[in-house]
């Protein structure tokens, strides 16, 4: 942690960009957010959704209206979690699938993989980074 504040503080020909949950502005990343401009996004609107969905895999993978929809609305236009979702779902497809569509059926099969799974280990909370990063 020091060593990323001080590289924050002292390369200005550098452009940071931290991203993530409002756990960033907890008591643990406060010295690191304090050097910076914030800047809030909220969720896609459901046609940048479907934008971010279908445009990565163009040409490479077919996603059926149903689908699409089904993963706008469990994600609510979060980013991080339409990737996760859609990253599995490309993993499946080119490894299985290749030239299918991909089904709603597959999406819910993805989403309760992702409940099974956990958080990965950037993503969790504050309260537990500092036990992360100690030597």
């Amino acid at each position: 942690f020091p060593f990323l504040r001080s590289q924050v503080q002292h390369r200005s020909r550098l452009a940071w960009v931290f991203s993530g949950s409002y756990g960033l502005l907890e008591t643990f990343w406060r010295p690191l957010a304090d050097l910076t401009s914030r800047f809030e996004l909220g969720p896609l609107t459901a046609d940048e959704a479907r934008d971010l969905i279908r445009r990565p895999v163009a040409g490479r993978l077919v996603y059926d209206d149903a689908t699409i929809e089904r993963i706008v609305q469990h994600t609510s236009g979060r980013p991080f979690q339409i990737q996760r979702i859609c990253h599995r779902l490309f993993r499946l497809h080119t490894r299985r699938r290749i030239g299918e569509a991909v089904l709603v059926e597959d999406v819910e099969a993805v989403i309760a993989e992702l409940a099974r799974d956990p958080v990965p280990v950037w993503a969790i909370e504050t309260e537990h980074t500092d036990r992360l990063l100690e030597p």
